[in-house]
Parts: C-alpha cells; structure tokens; sequence
C-alpha cells in the first residue's frame, strides 16, 4: 500500500463539519470557523500519527507481526471505537526476545516527509521517547511523539493482535498489530491506581475498550495480568478494583475538566466523561465477577454494553 500525502483542501474536506442552524448568525458562523480551525490542528497530528502507526505496525501476514506493534490512547480511538484525540503515538516491541538498546531509529520505519528529531532513553532503559518533524498538508513545520516500549517477559501478556484501523483520511481500509484490549484495559487501570500516572481521561479510555468489545476474557488471567502491572510499580493490588477506580474518578473529577468535557459522539448526546461511571461500574462487576466467563464462553458481549459511534 503507498502512502499517498493528502492536498490541503482535500484533507479539509475529510473533517466533518458541524451543522449550523439555517439563518445562523454572523457570530455562530465565527464560532464554527474557529471550532474547524481548532479541529484542523487536531486531525493535523493525528493524521501524521496514523501515517506513522501505519508505515511501522500495518499487517501484510497475519501469521507474523511486525517488530512494532500500537497500544494506548491512539489504539483506543482508532481501533477500539473511542473520539478522544491522543497527543502521541504508543508503540511496544512485539515480543520480549527484542531488546530497547539499538531500537531506534533502527526498527522505526519514518514515513515520507517525516524525520527523526531527537531520542531520549528513559532511565530504566525500557522506553525510548522519539520526537519526529514533518510537514503538514498546509506546509507548515510541526512535530509529533512516540513512546517506544519494551514488552517485559515477565508480564503474562496475550500476543499482539491484527486490527482494522478507523481513519478519515485514507479510503482503501488497512490493519494493523495492535496490543489485545485486555492487556490495553489492565494498563489503563494500573495507571489509574497509580497517583503519579492518573487522568480522568482513562476513564473514558477504559469505558470505550470494553464497550466496543469483545470484552469476554478469561477473569484470571485479566486479574493476574494486572496483579503483575502493579506489581512492576510497586502498587498494591486491590481486592475491589471498581471501587479504588471510583475513588480515583471522584478525586479527580474535581480538578480536571475532562471530567465535564461533552462527548458528542458517544451514545446519547450530551453526555459528559463522569456520566459513562456508572455503566463502567457495570462492565467491571461482569468482568471482575467472573460473569464474562460464564456466560458468553469467552466470545459474547453482554447485552447492557453500548457501543461508541465509528
């Protein structure tokens, strides 16, 4: 598949536009032009960040995955069915047997128009943070970010997954190697039980995984996968997870607007972050009780899941 750079105008026109009231004012149709530009800023780095996912983690073979394989936000939002932009790109190394030293730039194939800027080694020596230049479809000189990661063979991690990959701005449809939505959901739980990592957004994250589904994983391995997760950050493990992830959602919710940001696009307008709490609450005592297991045979979602829109 080539990587053919959109036009300006024909990226502009893969936006969607919002619908402004017939007679609409001189000051409602300002708001709407700022609110494009603003939008234009965001599908600009996410347009680079899905030519990148794509060039490093697209399937050619299902049988043998590629040396780097997506995971985090940027999976959730175009894998998984979640709206929430994400700032970079997580990516993790497919299998333990290769190693962070010499990764980059080495294992990152770097799309045309991209180049590499800077490399950082974190101090565990476990993850790389790439700053990549490029030009966007307006020709202005912007910048993305990547987190490449080692896949640690002490984790009981389920292989890497080939997955359709949802974008606006390219028409022939492609997959990629993605982490399972279980090993997705235990990362975003363990950040959130983690007082350094915490974010309100991983709530959404977390409802928008497991409401896009299939969520019927095994409750053992899900609960030692995580169990491992804290372990590494040396956190304890909760006997009652749903409720430490409340505390963390209350707690939180005070302080950060995401917790009243309006999703437009999810089920039911209007909602806010906070509001998909309660049906969180829902998915993790079917999943945690061992429900998952019982009654869908490891392969059907239960009934009450919504689905976001794609």
């Amino acid at each position: 598949m080539t990587d053919r750079l959109l036009s300006h105008d024909d990226f502009l026109d893969r936006i969607p536009r919002g619908k402004l009231p017939s007679g609409a004012t001189r000051a409602q149709r300002a708001d709407e032009d700022r609110l494009r530009i603003a939008m234009a800023e965001l599908h600009q780095a996410d347009y680079a960040l899905t030519r990148f996912v794509r060039a490093n983690c697209l399937v050619a073979d299902d049988t043998n995955p590629t040396p780097l394989v997506v995971k985090g936000g940027f999976a959730v939002r175009h894998v998984y069915g979640g709206q929430r932009f994400s700032k970079d790109a997580d990516i993790i190394l497919r299998s333990p047997d290769l190693v962070i030293e010499g990764a980059t730039p080495s294992l990152i194939v770097f799309p045309p128009g991209m180049r590499l800027r800077s490399q950082t080694l974190t101090e565990s020596g476990k993850c790389w943070y790439v700053t990549i230049d490029y030009v966007g479809t307006d020709g202005k000189a912007r910048m993305i970010t990547c987190d490449l990661n080692e896949r640690e063979r002490a984790l009981r991690l389920p292989p890497p997954r080939p997955e359709r990959f949802a974008s606006l701005f390219f028409d022939d449809g492609f997959r990629v190697w993605c982490a399972s939505p279980m090993e997705i959901v235990a990362e975003k739980i363990a950040a959130l039980l983690d007082e350094r990592q915490a974010r309100i957004r991983f709530i959404y994250d977390l409802w928008a995984v497991l409401a896009h589904g299939p969520t019927c994983w095994s409750t053992i391995a899900m609960r030692e996968l995580l169990s491992d997760l804290l372990a590494a950050k040396g956190l304890p493990n909760p006997a009652d997870v749903a409720s430490a992830v409340r505390e963390i959602a209350d707690s939180r919710g005070a302080s950060e607007a995401w917790a009243e940001q309006v999703i437009e696009t999810m089920p039911g307008k209007g909602r806010t972050i906070a509001s998909v709490m309660g049906e969180l609450e829902d998915l993790f005592a079917d999943w945690l009780s061992g429900r998952f297991d019982e009654e869908c045979g490891g392969n059907r979602q239960p009934a009450h899941v919504g689905r976001p829109e794609t």
